[in-house]
C-alpha cells in the first residue's frame, strides 16, 4: 500500500519511503538504506550521514531523501491517506497540489453550476459522493496507486477542464462518467476479491 506524507508547513503531499532493513550485499556500507524515488518508485540508495538529496538514474535526475518535503524541506509532516474525494486526491497526490488549487476551484464550480442547470445532474454527484471515499480506499490500497492518481490527473481532470472551458460540457461529462463508471466497476471487482478472502 502506497503512503504518503502531508507537509505541515506547506501542505505538499509526498510518498513516504520505506527503509529496507537488509539490503543487497554489495552495499558496502552499514549505514547505508534503500528509499525509493518519489517519481518512479524505483529503488535509490543514500547514507545516512548525509543530508544530500540522491540520484535517481531511472529519472535522470535528484531526488530529495524521505526526511524533508520535496517542496519546502520541512521535516514534519502528517500521515496522509487521501481525501473522501478521488478528483481532489488525484491533485494533491499527483500534482502536490492544495485542496483550493485552480483546476479544483474550476472543477468545483461548473459542478455547483451544473446542479442547478442540468436535469438529474445533481443525483450524479450525489452518487459520486457515496462512491468516491470506497475508490480513494481501494486506490491507496494498490502498489500502483500514484500511476492511477497520475492518470486521474490528466484523463479526469485536466481534459475536463479544457473541454468546459471550450464549452463542450456535454463532452466533458461523458469523459468524467467513462471514467467514473470504470472505477466503479474495478470497486465492484475489488470488493468481490476482498469478501473471497
Amino acid at each position: 500500500m502506497a503512503e504518503y506524507h502531508k507537509c505541515t508547513r506547506c501542505g505538499n503531499v509526498y510518498q513516504a519511503w520505506p527503509h529496507v532493513e537488509d539490503g543487497p550485499p554489495y552495499w558496502d556500507s552499514s549505514n547505508t538504506v534503500s528509499a525509493y524515488c518519489q517519481r518512479c518508485h524505483q529503488e535509490v540508495r543514500y547514507n545516512f550521514d548525509s543530508d544530500t538529496p540522491v540520484y535517481c538514474r531511472h529519472c535522470d535526475r535528484f531526488v530529495m531523501t524521505y526526511k524533508g518535503c520535496p517542496n519546502c524541506g520541512c521535516e514534519d509532516y502528517e500521515n496522509y491517506y487521501g481525501s473522501s474525494c478521488f478528483i481532489a486526491t488525484a491533485c494533491v497526490i499527483s500534482k502536490g497540489l492544495p485542496d483550493n488549487c485552480e483546476e479544483l476551484m474550476l472543477l468545483r464550480h461548473w459542478r455547483d453550476r451544473l446542479i442547478h442547470e442540468r436535469s438529474g445532474f445533481k443525483e450524479l454527484v450525489e452518487d459520486y459522493y457515496e462512491h468516491a471515499p470506497k475508490i480513494v480506499t481501494m486506490i491507496n490500497s494498490l502498489e500502483n496507486s500514484q500511476d492511477i492518481y497520475d492518470e486521474l490527473y490528466q484523463k479526469l481532470v485536466i481534459e475536463s477542464i479544457e473541454h468546459a472551458n471550450k464549452n463542450q460540457i456535454d463532452v466533458a461529462i461523458n469523459n468524467y462518467l467513462d471514467i467514473y463508471y470504470s472505477l466503479k466497476e474495478r470497486l465492484s471487482d475489488y470488493n468481490q476479491r476482498n469478501s473471497k478472502s
